[in-house]
């Protein structure tokens, strides 16, 4: 278990704002624009676009039935892949 993997909510891996913002640049995406203070719109090459919550500053755990969701129906990413990126 990697050190920013936090317990399990319904089996998913909880995982913080900055992390998640880490893998979608190591993914190759790109913020394209900020909503107001709290969702960032990221734009993967050859994948799509998602919309992402981001609070205090990135440190909040981001919900991982959430995540599954816009890496599932948005990008078209499993979260095996995401959780190896």
């Amino acid at each position: 278990m990697n050190w920013y993997k936090r317990e399990k909510i319904a089996g998913l891996p909880i995982y913080s704002e900055r992390i998640v913002i880490k893998k979608l640049k190591r993914m190759g995406c790109k913020m394209i624009r900020q909503i107001r203070s709290s969702h960032q719109i990221w734009e993967c090459p050859g994948r799509g676009k998602i919309s992402l919550p981001i609070h205090s500053g990135g440190g909040q755990d981001v919900d991982p039935r959430l995540l599954d969701r816009l890496l599932r129906q948005e990008l078209g990413v499993n979260r095996n892949y995401f959780a190896r990126v």
